[in-house]
């Protein structure tokens, strides 16, 4: 049991931990946000070489756990026990996790490189740079207002069930066709 309450706001991470997905940007985001709000606690998937790096700097212990690997199996429930998802990596290629967040209802925060594609059409937060204050805004106005959140996080789950594979094979299927017009 991670001694969650009904009313904290969980914010979530999910990755591969090492320094080209900013990790510490994340906990600096956590720690500026968990200092102000006592409701806010912080789930970190994944194992990578930074994760002692980022244990080190996380000054919530408390209100942070740090879940390493998790498969398949148990990613849904701890994308559906979350409230915000936040990715400032700007090298996904695709994706996978914040479509997976979306998926789960949730609001996602992510840099302009990695999840503009998925993030447009007021369906997450999208920046362009690694700002703390900004993306602490973002979040905090997430946090504080849950018409806004629901709101995001809806039209993140709406625009997740575009991603299926049919739809995915036509659209691949149309950009050969142009181009072997």
């Amino acid at each position: 049991s991670l001694n969650i309450n009904e009313s904290d706001v969980i914010l979530l991470w999910v990755s591969r931990i090492v320094k080209t997905k900013k990790p510490i940007f994340f906990i600096n985001i956590a720690n500026q946000i968990m200092k102000t709000n006592e409701n806010v606690q912080t789930i970190i998937v994944g194992n990578g070489p930074e994760l002692e790096n980022m244990k080190s700097k996380m000054r919530f212990e408390n209100r942070t756990h740090f879940l390493g690997f998790q498969d398949h199996t148990t990613l849904p429930t701890i994308y559906a026990s979350s409230d915000i998802f936040i990715l400032p990596s700007p090298v996904e290629t695709f994706g996978n996790v914040t479509l997976e967040a979306m998926a789960s209802r949730l609001s996602c925060v992510g840099h302009i490189n990695s999840t503009n594609h998925l993030l447009q059409d007021n369906c997450g937060i999208i920046h362009e740079n690694f700002n703390l204050n900004e993306w602490k805004f973002s979040v905090e106005t997430l946090i504080q207002q849950t018409e806004t959140r629901n709101e995001i996080s809806e039209n993140a789950f709406t625009k997740s069930l575009s991603f299926t594979e049919n739809n995915l094979m036509n659209n691949l299927n149309q950009i050969y066709q142009s181009i072997k017009n």
